[in-house]
């Protein structure tokens, strides 16, 4: 066997050219000593090789046999060939170019840093190029996440001795245009049979570490995926609704986004809004996540948002639409969410604004004083001191007076003076107001405390009569159970800003043919499960809320930002969970009693993100946290994002049930991403838990969540205690995922070391002992969490800082090595 031609590898500061000729059975140095050297080494036997220094050229090859291992500094050129045998494995710096040579296209794995060239060649396989996929693959199954091997699958070593795949994906860039991704799998597992004959492998079957898709490619293999890449789950932060002049703020068009390929410390890859007046079309575009700072946020909001204000002065007074494409990393035109294919208000789905750019520089401004107003006489101004010097005396007459002044409720600003111990009282009127796309706002005297300018409803409804109605830093009180009421036809939409939102104690949902929105709301008597549970007013999005919800059920749809103490389930009613987000918040002694996030129950989702919160329970009561598809479920789920949480319990208190397929109802998950994740403890369970511990004779079929059994698209999550089993057992994953660090106790914690500790504990029985609460869940130095993620998916963590995009922590909260 002999090697002949030129070899050129070209280093930041060196060129090599290399002809080697009749190597088999030879062994020649070649060494330039100093800084830029470079070094030939060829071993007949597959002997040790040196390792090279930075600044350095490097060959090694290997004629006959073994596994061939390189590590390469800084500023290094690095050629590894094996002539014939085994596999080989190189580990380039940034800076490198990098060469693979493999005479007889047997495996060859690489990993290379930033800024890389890569050239991997089969000198007997036609001179193909690029990194060539282990031989064990022969196809990709339909499955997308499982393969089929040319022979017998070796027993895997994916966290010690990896096996890849390398896999060219249809993708789009920053600027959202269609690509091709270079992705690495890894071949994880082989894949045992289904019960009863679970204790004996399949002779041909293996799982890989993530998804392939329909669209993506394996250079000299087949794929039979059937999987496309979903749409990202995305909703609108911020309300709209607004009148505006020539310029649109960028706060106003923010964007949560979640997706399953997520990388580079980035959700999805761009993000493109549209402005449009239905003559004109503004196009303006983001691939930058960056915290909100948002004044209403309790914890930092990672958003999506253009780089500036948008100029809309080339568009005409109207009503101005606003669309937005969000383009995952990973997908073709199907994966990309669109919001004009959405009509739903409370989905992504498209935004209006007002604009009229003299209305947006002169507000209307009506003032309620109680000592002073008069309905009759009270006048409405687009000069502040004219409206407070001649106030009206009442909410209802300052409407009135609005509507005699300029026919509209657009951009109307109601203010409201001291209310002399006793709240404003909001009453109801027959007659219709005309309101043409810009809300009106209630708001109190920048001179009054919020405590002394409230307002009141519930001993009587409050019906406004027009639909679009914000309330902006005043106090509102519920003295009764009777509601904020809309209109069948055109129903009313009610944001809270900043407010002090006192329930009364009202164990009753307060919207009537009406639907809300919450930022920096603060909470309080908080009481029963139809508050803020579902109804059939919908709470659109709860954004920097503070409550203590007495375990009272919450409706959850877009909850980001928020500090919850004692929240009771989340529930939907009638509608469905798919698309939902429940991210950036802090969760203090959730319920016990049940899940507190518990979706797939009898309801499939499609899309359901939960990223980045802290969840803290604090009770003796054992009972999971959260629940996906858990047990006797009859939901299918698919795209379940799971990303850098932090989850305090103690083994069975506060665990996850996630992904089942277990008792009489089969249903599957898939395309599900946990990623980044410090969890108590893991259970899922499938086929072997329906035979042995259910008695079930349809147990061979369950196998609708061993995507998720396999690790696939898991990878960098702790967990502090087992399962009920170990790994392998009836009730947890067979794999558990990339760089994952799985508990192997049910009373001895896998310590994370938080700076503090504060929830449930556990010791040997078990006996569970509640916890105080009030814990510090960054981590201290030392901590197993530091550095486990090699492809960050957050740009920022919990507290607002930076974290790494090539060792990011595990958990809500990054702390660099």
């Amino acid at each position: 066997m002999s090697l002949s031609g030129p070899r050129a590898i070209s280093g930041r500061r060196k060129l090599l050219k290399a002809t080697l000729v009749g190597v088999s059975g030879a062994f020649q140095t070649i060494r330039h000593q100093g800084a830029g050297t470079a070094t030939l080494s060829m071993s007949a036997a597959g002997g040790p090789q040196p390792s090279v220094v930075g600044g350095t050229a490097a060959l090694s090859l290997a004629v006959s046999g073994g596994a061939l291992a390189r590590r390469a500094g800084a500023g290094a050129a690095s050629l590894i060939a094996v002539v014939s045998g085994g596999a080989m494995r190189a580990r380039v710096g940034a800076g490198t170019a990098a060469l693979a040579v493999n005479v007889d296209g047997s495996g060859v794995r690489r990993k290379i840093g930033s800024g890389l060239a890569s050239l991997a060649a089969a000198c007997s396989g036609g001179g193909t190029t690029g990194p060539v996929t282990d031989p064990i693959v022969q196809s990709a199954n339909a499955d997308g996440w499982s393969f089929t091997a040319s022979g017998t699958p070796p027993t895997f070593a994916p966290d010690v001795s990896p096996q890849f795949a390398y896999v060219n994906r249809a993708g789009f860039d920053s600027a959202g245009n269609a690509t091709t991704i270079a992705d690495t799998l890894v071949l994880t597992s082989r894949i045992r049979q289904p019960y009863p004959n679970n204790g004996s492998l399949t002779a041909d079957q293996g799982a890989f570490s993530d998804y392939i898709y329909a669209a993506d490619t394996i250079a000299g293999k087949t794929s039979n995926s059937t999987k496309v890449s979903p749409k990202p789950i995305v909703n609108w932060a911020r309300r709209s609704k607004r009148v505006i002049g020539n310029s649109l703020p960028k706060e106003l068009l923010e964007i949560v986004a979640c997706h399953r390929n997520a990388r580079s410390n980035k959700q999805v890859a761009a993000v493109i809004w549209t402005i449009s007046d239905g003559t004109t079309t503004i196009n303006v575009f983001s691939s930058a996540a960056g915290v909100s700072g948002y004044s209403g946020d309790r914890k930092p909001v990672i958003v999506y948002r253009p780089p500036a204000d948008v100029d809309v002065s080339s568009l005409s007074d109207g009503t101005l639409t606003v669309n937005a494409k969000v383009y995952p990393h990973v997908g073709v035109a199907l994966s990309i969410a669109d919001s004009s294919l959405s009509a739903v208000e409370r989905e992504f789905s498209p935004r209006t604004f007002r604009k009229n750019v003299a209305l947006a520089a002169t507000k209307r401004y009506v003032y309620v004083d109680k000592s002073i107003g008069n309905d009759t006489t009270g006048v409405g101004s687009t000069t502040y001191a004219t409206a407070k010097a001649t106030p009206c005396a009442t909410v209802l007459g300052a409407i009135n007076k609005a509507i005699t002044t300029w026919s509209e409720m657009d951009n109307v600003w109601i203010y409201v003076g001291d209310d002399l111990g006793a709240a404003h009282i909001m009453a109801s009127t027959a007659a219709t107001r005309a309101q043409n796309g810009g809300e009106c706002v209630i708001t109190r005297d920048p001179l009054v405390a919020k405590a002394k300018a409230r307002v009141s409803f519930g001993a009587a409804a409050f019906r406004n009569r027009f639909p679009l109605l914000a309330f902006g830093d005043i106090a509102v009180i519920r003295t009764g159970t009777l509601q904020l009421t809309g209109e069948a036809a055109a129903q009313l939409q009610v944001s809270f800003e900043n407010c002090d939102f006192d329930n009364g104690g009202n164990n009753t949902a307060w919207l009537s043919n009406a639907h809300d929105y919450h930022m920096g709301t603060n909470f309080s008597n908080l009481t029963g499960n139809s508050a803020l549970g579902s109804a059939a007013g919908e709470h659109r999005m709860l954004r920097g809320i503070d409550l203590d919800a007495n375990y009272g059920s919450i409706e959850n749809w877009l909850t980001i930002g928020c500090s919850l103490t004692r929240p009771g389930a989340f529930n939907r009613g009638t509608r469905t969970v798919s698309g939902g987000i429940f991210g950036f918040n802090l969760v203090r002694d959730p319920i016990s009693t049940a899940a507190m996030i518990n979706i797939g129950v009898d309801q499939d989702v499609n899309g359901f993100a939960i990223i980045q919160n802290v969840f803290e329970w604090t009770s003796a009561t054992t009972n999971p946290v959260l629940r996906i598809s858990g047990d006797a479920a009859t939901g299918n789920n698919s795209h379940v994002v799971i990303h850098n949480n932090t989850f305090l319990g103690a083994f069975q208190a506060g665990r996850w049930n996630v992904f089942y397929d277990e008792d009489v109802t089969p249903r599957t998950s898939d395309l599900m991403s946990v990623v980044g994740n410090i969890g108590v403890a893991i259970y899922t369970k499938s086929d072997v838990f329906r035979g042995g511990n259910q008695a079930g004779g349809d147990a061979s079929t369950r196998t609708g969540n061993w995507a998720f059994m396999y690790g696939v698209g898991c990878r960098a999550n702790l967990s502090q205690f087992q399962s009920n089993t170990l790994l392998g057992g009836n009730e947890a994953q067979q794999y558990p995922g990339l760089r994952c660090k799985i508990g192997t106790s049910q009373t001895v914690r896998q310590d994370p070391l938080f700076t503090s500790y504060a929830g449930t504990t556990v010791a040997a029985g078990p006996v569970y002992t509640a916890g105080a609460g009030g814990g510090d869940y960054t981590l201290q130095a030392g901590s197993p969490c530091i550095g486990m993620n090699n492809n960050g998916v957050l740009a920022f963590d919990l507290a607002g800082n930076a974290r790494s995009a090539t060792a990011s922590a595990a958990g809500a909260y990054e702390r660099l090595a």
